[in-house]
């Protein structure tokens, strides 16, 4: 038996590791194929699994390279990892994970033999990574054929339904349920909704630009990219500012569980079992919905004109929230109000750091603003993919898909398909069209903030132009340890005011 272990191995303790293994030989697995989220993360799940006497297959995928391992030499790599005798490391290959096929057609031909060799091998559960842009939009518009609902969005390993139903906010639903429950709040995200904030938004963003560009080195995800978002999302939900550090804290760790600054040994853990019926699977998401309940208690009996009164007073069906969706609902609402966007301003201005031909351009032609946030949108998406699951069988460009397969869609590589995006690893601001994959586009599961996310975005860079002549990095940026989220936990910059 050949089973896919998508849980990275060197995530864990040996320990676990060694558990692990025991139950799967006991199980009758003879062949694991390690899936690292890059080269030297694959080598020590190799060497984790050689120590403990399984035979395992390395393949380091990085969620930018997901056409490299499939491609010509990667083939032949693929069809040696399942038939090795022993264990064989990604560098003993001689492969560059960042290499590719040249044309569309190559890299889906090359998926179509990749996908081939899994069915030949016996994997236990087929993932079909999704990354040409028109396919990745068409996936998520199809909510018929590709559920959120039926094994979750956000995770690619399949969870128990129980626990699936416990975690359920309304990103992992499908319509009708998930057009009913985005209707009770969807009129304060329009576009015309966000115009009604610029006042105090603006008036945020001036606050914190007064207080940290004076700096002129900082550490810009904690100074800038961090307190905007959070700001903002407290007036449109009607948190209280005393509350915003921790919850920013408490939506990292939920969010980011793999980064050890986050969440200490449990990064290398996985979930604990206790904790496994708690949005995101955290231990620290009863704290989070603990503050959630106070602030909903006190919207039943005085409500007020924000967010958090409306989700309180709802009904779905004529029934009242149940208490699950209340904590879910906060849960989401903070986490992806305010993560996401923080990456996006952090990464935009890394963009700037690393390209200032195109802030040069920017401050001379500051009406480029508008596509100049798209193109950061583009070029630096906030997350890596999204996971559906097929409801029956079906294909895209003639590669069967079957009933109950993973389809995991990539925003990185669609973000970048050189069929929608000329050059489209470069950073260009006059880019035009640029209709990115970064929100869904549109469909059911559009992104619900992303009018306010654009805004916050836009008025930042009004803002920054005239202020800042120059933006260049003070030191190395780090980046968080996650293969969801593609963000930044620190960016030394130093900017040179305008004169």
């Amino acid at each position: 038996m050949l089973v896919d272990c998508h849980t990275h191995l060197d995530r864990y303790p040996e320990r676990v590791v060694r558990a692990m293994l025991r139950r799967a030989a006991r199980a009758g697995v003879s062949r694991v194929v390690v899936a690292g989220f890059d080269v030297r993360s694959s080598r020590r799940a190799v060497w984790l699994a050689e120590r403990h006497g399984a035979l395992a297959a390395a393949v380091g995928l990085h969620p930018l390279a997901v056409r490299g391992p499939v491609a010509g030499r990667g083939y032949a790599a693929l069809k040696r990892l399942a038939t090795a005798p022993r264990v064989v490391a990604w560098s003993e290959l001689g492969l560059d994970y960042r290499s590719g096929p040249a044309t569309r057609q190559e890299q889906r031909a090359a998926f179509e033999r990749q996908l081939l060799l899994a069915r030949e091998c016996g994997l236990a559960a087929i993932v079909h990574a999704v990354d040409a842009d028109d396919d990745v939009l068409a996936v998520l518009r199809d909510t018929e054929t590709f559920s959120s609902e039926l094994g979750g969005a956000a995770t690619i390993d399949d969870q128990p339904e129980d626990v699936l139903e416990a975690r359920r906010n309304f990103m992992e639903t499908d319509p009708p349920r998930h057009t009913k429950f985005r209707r009770i709040f969807a009129a304060d995200f329009t576009p015309r909704a966000v115009r009604r904030y610029e006042d105090w938004l603006r008036d945020i963003v001036r606050d914190v630009l007064d207080r940290t560009l004076p700096l002129g080195e900082f550490e810009a995800v904690h100074e800038i990219a961090a307190p905007i978002p959070i700001r903002v999302l407290a007036q449109i939900l009607g948190l209280e500012e005393e509350h915003l550090p921790r919850l920013v804290e408490l939506g990292d760790r939920l969010l980011v569980d793999t980064e050890p600054d986050y969440v200490g040994e449990l990064a290398f853990r996985g979930e604990r079992p206790e904790d496994r019926y708690l949005p995101f699977g955290s231990p620290w998401a009863e704290e989070l919905c603990a503050l959630g309940r106070q602030y909903y208690d006190r919207r039943r009996e005085e409500p007020t004109d924000d967010v958090l009164s409306l989700i309180a007073n709802a009904e779905l069906d004529g029934c009242p929230l149940s208490g699950r969706d209340l904590d879910n609902t906060f849960a989401i609402l903070v986490v992806a109000g305010n993560e996401t966007t923080r990456q996006s301003i952090a990464a935009g201005l890394l963009a700037f750091a690393r390209h200032p031909d195109q802030w040069d351009l920017l401050r001379g032609e500051p009406e480029l603003v508008p596509s100049a946030v798209e193109e950061v949108l583009r070029y630096s998406h906030p997350v890596w993919h999204f996971r559906r699951t097929a409801t029956r069988d079906t294909e895209i460009r003639d590669v069967p898909i079957a009933a109950g397969d993973k389809v995991v869609v990539w925003f990185g590589a669609a973000n970048r398909d050189p069929d929608a995006f000329p050059d489209p690893h470069r950073f260009d601001i006059r880019r035009a069209p640029n209709e990115h994959a970064t929100f869904g586009r549109t469909g059911p599961h559009f992104c619900l903030g992303a009018h306010l996310a654009r805004f916050e975005l836009t008025v930042l860079f009004e803002e920054l132009v005239p202020r800042v002549e120059r933006i260049e990095l003070a030191g190395e940026p780090k980046r968080l340890r996650s293969n969801f989220t593609n963000g930044l936990k620190q960016l030394p910059i130093r900017v040179t005011l305008a004169g």
